[in-house]
């Protein structure tokens, strides 16, 4: 029995040793699983707090783009949001300034992109120097702008498709009157086969003649622009040339301010007469093809006083009808003062002060263009002649609508002439007269400003060598507005 109790106690003593080693081993296991959980904690604690720093850093970062991109676009922030985005870019500015983010270098291109479109950053106003929207708007003004010129590019079209209308409608005229005049001319030759040979032979003569003055001329010039081709040489040329256009235009206007209706005292005396034929009515002048000469051009022809000088006042006036050379055309006799004391004789010189051979004159034309003395309207016509010679009519007063017609006057006209006012007698027409007087007096206003020389109808056509109408006793005078009268000539 007592060996029996012996070996209970050994097996309690072993259990309890047992139990004893189990609850150390627990309590140390809970003390180490507390202390691991105390670790986590401060590790999850501390990764809040870095997060929360980092989240902070990010929610300023865009905050910043925000406002500064609102501030490009033309929304600039006010109060707090304004102030906060000034000291915001003073520390972008300055390299950063805690302001960053995992997309900092495309951000900061993308700033620095906008600043330089925009004109920099004007910090004392926390703003750019323009905005997106002021460049928007300087698009829209652009566009704008650029659309009236469309409109004013389609003005322009019509203007010149209008007047390609009216120039195709000229020329099928003219080739109508040149069918006309040639027919005729043919019928003439026929019936003067004798006087045409004799004719012939003297002008086959002198264009001979001309020919080998012409090679002479064209070998020593050959001759010299081989020594002189040089871009100095050209330069000088071209000087020289402006300075002649230059001095005839100042020379024109000075006349044209002058109140003698006689050519000046200093005018060019080298176009002349070289001959006139046995009847006196057909002169030969040295200014041709060469000279942009056309048929209808007219001069005034002054003699040659004692003095060697031209005498200023005309003594005849002529048309040229055909060219025959670089410088020879045939003209016709269209007036003549006194044939039998003072005819017109080679060497006599010749004017025109609306007309040159280096530059297109232009003219406006206001009032009733009376061609032949008789009240009628010739304004028409006087256009046609005058552009025929090479003068542009700038603008024109159409007796039909009292309109003022063409690209306008500018200071680039010439002359401005005036031709007459009709006078309404009574109450007859005196609506008509008004608007006359109203357009004309338009256009001699819109002369003045342009500083652009007015001058009578009479006065031009003796300038520039056409006759002179002369009105019949019984003319109304001023073509006046009376019952039966038509001074429009329709």
């Amino acid at each position: 029995m007592a060996k029996q109790r012996g070996g209970e106690s050994k097996v309690g003593l072993v259990v309890t040793l047992v139990i004893s080693l189990l609850l150390n081993l627990g309590l140390g296991i809970g003390v180490y699983m507390y202390a691991s959980a105390d670790d986590k904690k401060d590790k999850a604690e501390a990764e809040a707090k870095k997060q929360a720093e980092s989240n902070g850093k990010d929610r300023d970062w865009y905050k910043f783009q925000a406002n500064l991109f609102r501030s490009f676009i033309g929304l600039s922030p006010t109060g707090d949001n304004l102030t906060k985005l000034g000291v915001d870019m003073g520390n972008f500015e300055r390299g950063g300034g805690g302001l960053t983010g995992t997309d900092a270098k495309e951000v900061t291109d993308v700033i620095r992109t906008a600043e330089a479109e925009l004109g920099g950053w004007n910090a004392a106003l926390n703003r750019p120097a323009r905005t997106y929207r002021d460049v928007v708007a300087d698009f829209r003004k652009q566009n704008e702008t650029l659309a009236a010129d469309n409109r004013q590019l389609k003005q322009n079209r019509d203007d010149l498709d209008r007047k390609l209308q009216e120039s195709t409608q000229s020329l099928a005229e003219a080739q109508k009157n040149f069918e006309v005049s040639l027919t005729k001319m043919r019928d003439d030759a026929e019936r003067n086969r004798s006087d045409d040979r004799r004719s012939i032979k003297e002008l086959s003569d002198k264009i001979d003649s001309l020919s080998r003055d012409k090679e002479t001329i064209s070998k020593q010039a050959d001759d010299v622009v081989k020594r002189e081709r040089t871009d100095s040489k050209k330069k000088d040329q071209m000087i020289l040339k402006q300075k002649q256009v230059i001095a005839e235009r100042t020379q024109e206007r000075e006349r044209a301010q002058n109140t003698n209706t006689d050519a000046p005292s200093n005018w060019r005396t080298d176009w002349k007469v070289v001959r006139i034929d046995p009847s006196g009515k057909q002169p030969y002048i040295n200014l041709g093809s060469a000279d942009r000469v056309q048929p209808q051009l007219t001069f005034s022809v002054h003699g040659v006083g004692p003095d060697g000088r031209p005498v200023r006042q005309a003594k005849a006036t002529i048309e040229v009808t055909r060219g025959l050379d670089d410088h020879l055309s045939q003209a016709r006799v269209t007036s003549i003062k006194d044939a039998a004391a003072d005819p017109i004789l080679p060497g006599d010189i010749l004017y025109n002060g609306s007309w040159s051979p280096n530059v297109r004159k232009h003219v406006a034309l206001a009032g009733i263009i009376d061609l032949t003395g008789d009240g009628r309207d010739s304004s028409a016509e006087f256009r046609r002649n005058l552009e025929r010679q090479g003068i542009v009519v700038d603008a024109y007063l159409d007796p039909r609508d009292m309109s003022i017609k063409g690209p306008g006057i500018s200071p680039h006209t010439d002359y401005l002439v005036l031709g007459d006012t009709p006078q309404s007698e009574g109450n007859q027409n005196r609506e008509g007269q008004g608007r006359m007087e109203k357009a004309i007096s338009e256009m001699q206003q819109k002369a003045k400003d342009n500083g652009v020389p007015i001058m009578g109808l009479n006065r031009y056509l003796e300038m520039i060598g056409y006759r002179v109408p002369t009105p019949p006793p019984d003319r109304p005078s001023a073509a006046s507005f009376q019952p039966g009268y038509n001074p429009l000539g329709r």
